[in-house]
């Protein structure tokens, strides 16, 4: 089985006393299965490991990148870099969206919950049947006023920890939904 070394950062680092770790995988995992692993073989560091990100060949990772035993590794806690991320965060994308992809991103030790909110296709519209949706969108502009429905929700209210703002530019059947990876 192959073997992946991943370098360590700061309290992680300082915990282990060791600056990198090795952890046999079956081959390319993704960032999430990889933490999973760091946590199951390293008890001493389990309880810092949900505040950490995957970064692979100088990247951060979402939750479900594939991770190569051959790249870079690294495991980034809050005060290199980890989940201490800004406030808002937009993405618009061509995949499927998955809301574990996204959890780190609003994750903060100081909300009491997440709101998600997830579109759906509706199969009708004005009494007309629709069989799919194909979003398109000017991006650079989308993506600046997703930036500023963002920076407003921040602003309007002060309990708002963290607002992720993620929109699909693909086309949807209409049995479509957040979690369906199927395309037109």
């Amino acid at each position: 089985m192959p073997q992946v070394t991943i370098k360590l950062f700061a309290m992680v680092k300082e915990r282990l006393g060791r600056d990198e770790i090795q952890i046999e995988v079956p081959g390319p995992i993704t960032a999430r299965q990889l933490l999973q692993m760091v946590k199951v073989e390293h008890a001493a560091i389990a309880g810092l490991i949900d505040s950490c990100r995957v970064a692979s060949d100088h990247q951060f990772c979402m939750a479900g990148d594939l991770v190569n035993p051959d790249s870079e590794i690294a495991l980034i806690p809050p005060v290199s870099g980890g989940v201490d991320v800004p406030r808002s965060h937009v993405v618009l994308t061509r995949e499927p969206i998955l809301h574990d992809d996204f959890t780190p991103l609003i994750a903060d030790p100081a909300a009491g919950a997440h709101a998600i909110f997830t579109g759906v296709v509706r199969d009708n519209h004005q009494g007309r049947d629709v069989d799919s949706i194909q979003y398109e969108a000017y991006e650079d502009m989308a993506r600046a006023q997703l930036e500023v429905v963002a920076r407003e929700l921040l602003l309007a209210d002060e309990d708002v920890c963290r607002v992720v703002l993620v929109h699909t530019l693909l086309c949807r059947p209409h049995h479509w939904s957040g979690s369906d990876s199927r395309w037109c």
